[in-house]
């Protein structure tokens, strides 16, 4: 299940005696000096560790499968196909082992709001491996100071596999902070983050996937960073969980990637540009068109497992429900830029009425996507990649729309793209399927 924006903190509702918001995210050099004074207070974690050396500080657990037992081994490739993750390596880790402080050494010099707000966390899973999950129930409560944190909610998405059943309910009900909500149906991530959410009643709300490690001290930057200004959604830095060995490996703060959405509004990671990284900021459409930001706190680090497949099918018409929720997206906070969109995805999906989104947008004022706020953080060509091609009558690869061609250069050593003028080197022939120059 994975997310577009994975893990986030955002306020439910105002902060008492907050009035005005910084317009940008501190500088550098201001980030700097923020971090030089001394705590004068303990951090009050709690400490109820696995003293097992197996995947202690984070380390990794290598499986040689020439090792295993015939049933070991059938364990073993069983879990790689439920999970699209090494299930068995992870099974051999504690859930609640130690992985280690990752702050930057200033960061651990920081002195936080006294007034800090309390925080509920909200965990969506879908048939998630048992040790995973509760790794990551784990890792918060071993890491969060009691007077923040008051609540873990357990959102179960309709999962079908039978420890999520009524061994999971007994396992909840061992934690008082720790509670258990079912969908009953499939909902998808958003409804049953909206299902957790409505059950919050602290001043701030983390959305987190059922993947993740908190390390020490995750939790008071992103507080503090909305302490500071609650039109804020605060983000940490995104350490990496190996699939294979579940080794984790802290992001160098200088090396920190932002995620953004490419022009088929699929979310990715890419390294932070030169210029972003003197102001360590991050945008997103919905929260800057609409008065708030959105900010990476490099004091805060979060571990997640990225898979490279989803164990789980969307169904026969899953490609339809992801199109539709993109189109979504575009009609409402792309304006006139949803035409890049339009014309990547070459798709004929009915339109529907997007009232209340609308109205959402209208009333909160928000600002149009072509305004002065808006910021593009990475180079981009819109319609290179998905550019609509023909075999035309005439033997040209053309795409109409463009008026371009495919074109032999004139020592026929590679293929460009040329204005059309139905010229020998734009004549191509399609004999068994194969593209040939024709002579």
């Amino acid at each position: 299940m994975e997310s577009a924006n994975y893990i986030r903190a955002k306020t439910v509702r105002n902060l008492a005696n907050i009035s005005e918001c910084p317009d940008n995210i501190t500088g550098k050099a201001e980030f700097r000096d923020q971090l030089v004074e001394q705590a004068n207070t303990p951090y009050r974690w709690n400490t109820n560790y696995s003293h097992s050396i197996v995947g202690y500080k984070g380390k990794g657990v290598s499986v040689d499968e020439s090792l295993l037992s015939p049933l070991q081994k059938q364990t073993y490739d069983d879990g790689w196909k439920k999970n699209a993750f090494n299930q068995y390596a992870s099974d051999l880790i504690p859930v609640n082992r130690y992985v280690g402080d990752h702050r930057h050494d200033l960061c651990t010099k920081v002195v936080y709001k006294e007034y800090l707000p309390e925080a509920s966390v909200v965990i969506i899973f879908h048939n998630e491996a048992w040790s995973v999950l509760w790794r990551t129930v784990y890792s918060i409560l071993n890491t969060s100071p009691s007077h923040l944190l008051k609540d873990i909610f357990l959102v179960d998405d309709a999962s079908t596999q039978e420890h999520l059943h009524q061994r999971l309910t007994k396992e909840v009900d061992k934690f008082p902070n720790v509670h258990l909500l079912r969908t009953g149906v499939r909902s998808g991530l958003i409804k049953a983050r909206l299902l957790g959410f409505s059950h919050v009643n602290t001043t701030v709300a983390i959305f987190l996937d059922s993947h993740c490690e908190c390390s020490e001290g995750w939790l008071e930057p992103l507080l503090d960073k909305i302490a500071h200004c609650n039109k804020t959604v605060a983000v940490p830095l995104a350490d990496q969980i190996s699939s294979e060995t579940f080794q984790f490996s802290p992001v160098n703060i200088e090396h920190m990637q932002m995620g953004g959405f490419d022009f088929d509004l699929n979310f990715n990671w890419r390294p932070v540009p030169e210029e972003e990284l003197k102001r360590r900021t991050s945008v997103i459409d919905s929260t800057w068109m609409c008065g708030g930001s959105l900010e990476i706190v490099p004091c805060s680090h979060i571990g997640h497992m990225f898979r490279n497949a989803m164990p789980y099918s969307w169904g026969d018409n899953g490609m339809h429900i992801l199109i539709k929720n993109s189109l979504r997206l575009a009609e409402v906070w792309m304006d006139d830029f949803k035409r890049f969109y339009h014309d990547r995805i070459f798709y004929n999906i009915k339109h529907w009425t997007l009232t209340e989104d609308n109205t959402i947008r209208r009333d909160e004022g928000c600002l149009g996507f072509q305004g002065p706020h808006s910021l593009v953080v990475m180079p981009c060509n819109p319609l290179a990649s998905k550019i609509k091609w023909t075999y035309s009558q005439e033997n040209l690869i053309i795409s109409y729309r463009d008026k371009i061609c495919l074109e032999l250069s004139t020592d026929m050593t590679t293929v460009n793209v040329k204005p059309c003028h139905g010229g020998s080197q734009q004549v191509w022939s399609w004999p068994r399927r194969t593209l040939k120059k024709r002579s």
